[in-house]
C-alpha cells in the first residue's frame, strides 16, 4: 500500500496539475472554436472554387501549382464524357447541358482532393523519415537540440523542415509558457503540425530521456520497429484502397454499358412488335428523366469513393465520440442478463399472442413479420449488450496500446503506481475510469494479482490480460529486472496495435466494398425500370395492332 509520503506526492501533484488542465481546456475550446469557424469557411468557399484563379490558390496552399492550361484541359475532357454519355442515352440537350453543369460543380472538388492526397502521402512520408532520423540523431548527439540540427540537413525542404526551424528558434528563445519545460514545448509545435501517435512517443522518449536519464536504446528500437510496421501498414492500406477505387471505377463503368444496352435492346424489340410507325424508347420523358438521375447518381458515388482516398494518413485511428463511448461502457458494466431478459419479455409479450390469432383468419403473410419482430423484441437486450460491447472493445484496441506506451516512459523513472496515477490525463474516458477502479483497487490490496487482471474483465481481451499481468509483475519485481519487463510490455503493446490497426483497416476497406455495390443496386432499380416500362409499351402496341386487325 502507499505511504503516507507517496500519497502526499501524488495529492501536491495533482494539485500542481490543476491549472495545467484548466489552461489545456482553455486551448481546447479555442481549437474546437477554430474548427467550427474552418468548416464555416469550407461551406463558403465550394462555390468560390469554380473561380480558376480561386482553385489555384487553394491547390498552392497544399504546395503545388495547377496550371491554366491543365485546368482547360481538364474541362475540355469533362465536357465531351458528358456529351458522350448524354448521346449514349440519346438525352435531350437540356438533359445534357443539366448533367454537364453537376460535372462542372463536382470537378473543382474532384482536383482539390487529388492535390490533397498528394499533401496527405507527402506528410505521411516526412512524418515516418521524422521519427527515425530523430531517434538516430539523438543516439549519436544525446541532445534533443543537436539532433534536431542533424535532422535538418537530411530533410528536404517542406512543412517538416519548417516545423523543426520553429523548435529550434523556441528553444534558443529560452522561454517557456507552461510549466512543462521549454524541450516539450518546442516539440509540440511539430506535434501540433504532425498529430501522430508514432512521433508523439518518440518525442516523449527523448524528452524523459534527456531530462530524467536512464537506458533508452532497447525503447528506441522497439519504437523503430514500430514506426517501420506502421510505415508499411500506411502504404498497404492505401494500396488497398486504390484498387477498391478502380473496382468502383469499372463497377459505374459496366453500369453504364449495361443500362445503355438493355434500352437498345427495347428500342430494338419494341421497332419489331411496332411495324406501322417508328418507336424510340429514349425519346420518353420519364426514360430521359431516369436516365439523368443515374448518371448524376454514378457521379455522386465515383466523387465519394475518390474521396476515401484523401483521408488523413497520420491518423492513426478514429475514436467514437466520448458521450456514446461512455453510455455504451455503462451499459456493460451495469449489464444484468435476468433483469434485461425481463424487460425483452415485456416487450414481446403485447406481439407473441397475435400470432396465433392472425394465422387462424388465414392472414398468414402477416405472420412472417410479426415474428420476426417479436424475435428482435425478445433478444434485443443480447443485441444491444453485443453490439456496446463490440463497440468498447474496439476502441480499447486502439486506445490501451497508446495509454501502455506512455505508461512504459513513465516507468523508466517511476514506480507503478505513480505512473499509472500520472498516465490518467493522456487516456480517453473509458481508460480514465478502469484506472481509477485499478488505482483504488492497488491501495487496498496492493499485492494481489487480482487487482491487476480485474482490468477491463467485463470486455474479455486476452490482450489487455496479458499486459496486466506483466505490470503486476513489474510492481512486484522493484528495480531488479523492470527494464526487461518493460521492454516485454512494449512487445505486447507493439502485437495489440498492430492488431487493432488490422482491425481499423479491415473497417475501413469495408466501407470502400460498400461504394462498389452503389451502382450494382443503381444499375439493377434503372434496368428493372427499363425493362417494366418497355413491356408495357410493347404489350399496348400488340394490343392496338390486334385491335386494328
Amino acid at each position: 500500500m502507499p505511504s503516507k509520503k507517496l500519497k502526499r506526492e501524488i495529492k501536491r501533484w495533482n494539485q500542481k496539475n490543476e491549472k495545467q488542465k484548466s489552461r489545456e481546456k482553455k486551448v481546447k475550446l479555442k481549437r474546437e472554436e477554430e474548427y467550427k469557424q474552418i468548416r464555416k469557411k469550407k461551406t463558403t468557399t465550394i462555390l468560390t472554387l469554380l473561380n480558376p484563379k480561386n482553385l489555384q490558390k487553394e491547390v498552392h496552399i497544399y504546395g503545388y501549382h495547377f496550371s491554366e492550361f491543365t485546368h482547360a484541359l481538364t474541362i475540355v475532357l469533362v465536357l465531351l464524357a458528358c456529351a458522350g454519355v448524354g448521346i449514349l442515352f440519346e438525352l435531350h440537350v437540356y438533359c445534357i447541358v443539366f448533367i454537364t453543369v453537376v460535372a462542372m460543380c463536382i470537378l473543382p472538388l474532384f482536383i482539390l482532393d487529388m492535390f490533397h492526397r498528394m499533401y496527405e502521402q507527402k506528410r505521411f512520408a516526412q512524418a515516418g523519415q521524422y521519427v527515425e532520423q530523430i531517434l538516430y540523431s539523438f543516439k549519436h548527439k544525446q541532445k534533443i537540440y543537436a539532433a534536431l540540427y542533424d535532422c535538418l540537413l537530411v530533410f528536404e525542404d517542406g512543412l517538416m523542415k519548417d516545423k523543426m526551424k520553429e523548435a529550434i528558434l523556441y528553444i534558443d528563445t529560452g522561454k517557456t509558457v507552461t510549466d512543462r519545460g521549454i524541450l516539450r514545448e518546442a516539440l509540440d509545435i511539430i506535434e501540433e503540425a504532425f498529430p501522430n501517435d508514432k512521433i508523439r512517443n518518440a518525442n516523449q522518449l527523448l524528452v524523459s530521456v534527456e531530462e530524467r536519464g536512464g537506458e533508452y536504446e532497447e525503447s528506441a528500437k522497439l519504437l523503430l520497429e514500430d514506426n517501420n510496421q506502421w510505415i508499411r501498414r500506411g502504404y498497404g492500406l492505401q494500396a488497398d484502397k486504390k484498387q477498391r477505387h478502380l473496382e468502383v471505377t469499372f463497377s459505374i463503368i459496366t453500369s453504364i454499358i449495361l443500362c445503355a444496352a438493355v434500352l437498345y435492346s427495347l428500342n430494338w424489340m419494341g421497332n419489331i412488335a411496332d411495324m406501322q410507325k417508328h418507336f424510340n424508347i429514349f425519346q420518353y420523358s420519364i426514360i430521359q428523366t431516369t436516365s439523368c438521375i443515374f448518371i448524376i447518381f454514378l457521379l455522386f458515388v465515383y466523387y465519394k469513393s475518390s474521396k476515401t482516398l484523401t483521408n488523413d494518413w497520420l491518423a492513426s485511428h478514429v475514436l467514437e465520440k466520448e458521450k456514446l463511448l461512455l453510455s455504451s461502457y455503462e451499459y456493460v458494466i451495469r449489464y444484468k442478463e435476468s433483469k434485461a431478459q425481463k424487460k425483452s419479455i415485456l416487450y414481446a409479450a403485447p406481439i407473441i399472442p397475435c400470432i396465433i390469432p392472425v394465422y387462424l383468419f388465414s392472414y398468414k403473410w402477416i405472420c412472417i413479420p410479426l415474428f420476426i419482430l417479436s424475435c428482435i423484441f425478445l433478444f434485443q437486450h443480447k443485441i444491444g449488450y453485443f453490439i456496446a460491447k463490440q463497440s468498447v472493445v474496439r476502441q480499447l484496441y486502439l486506445s490501451f496500446p497508446q495509454w501502455l506506451m506512455d505508461l512504459a516512459l513513465l516507468l523508466q523513472n517511476n514506480n507503478v503506481f505513480v505512473s499509472i496515477t500520472k498516465s490518467q490525463k493522456q487516456t480517453n474516458i473509458i481508460l480514465q475510469k478502469e484506472l481509477e477502479k485499478l488505482l483504488i483497487r492497488m491501495q487496498e490490496n496492493p499485492n494481489r494479482i487480482n487487482a491487476y487482471t480485474e482490468f477491463c474483465k467485463e470486455f474479455d481481451i486476452p490482450e489487455i490480460y496479458s499486459c496486466m499481468k506483466m505490470l503486476y509483475s513489474i510492481a512486484e519485481s522493484g528495480t531488479g529486472n523492470v527494464n526487461q519487463q518493460i521492454q516485454e510490455l512494449l512487445m505486447q503493446m507493439n502485437e495489440m496495435e498492430a492488431k487493432a490497426e488490422e482491425i481499423e483497416n479491415e473497417h475501413i476497406k469495408f466501407k470502400m466494398e460498400k461504394i462498389f455495390f452503389y451502382p450494382i443496386a443503381a444499375v439493377c432499380l434503372k434496368m428493372s425500370f427499363d425493362m417494366s416500362f418497355g413491356m408495357i409499351l410493347m404489350i399496348s402496341s400488340f394490343q392496338s395492332v390486334f385491335i386494328g386487325g
